[in-house]
């Protein structure tokens, strides 16, 4: 999975896309933790945008 966006109050806070292999994890570090409005887009093995907030 790619991950080519994550944003806390409208505000993008990945600087580079991140790449996941299948059954792992990866961790984004984020200036401010106290946003209630979390966006994240992923790029799906097809190529596809799927965006949603969280």
């Amino acid at each position: 999975m790619t991950i080519s966006d994550v944003k806390a109050n409208n505000v993008k806070v990945n600087y580079e896309t991140i790449m996941i292999a299948p059954l792992e994890s990866q961790s984004v570090n984020v200036k401010s933790n106290n946003a209630n409005n979390w966006h994240l887009t992923i790029i799906d093995d097809h190529g596809n945008y799927i965006s949603d907030k969280i």
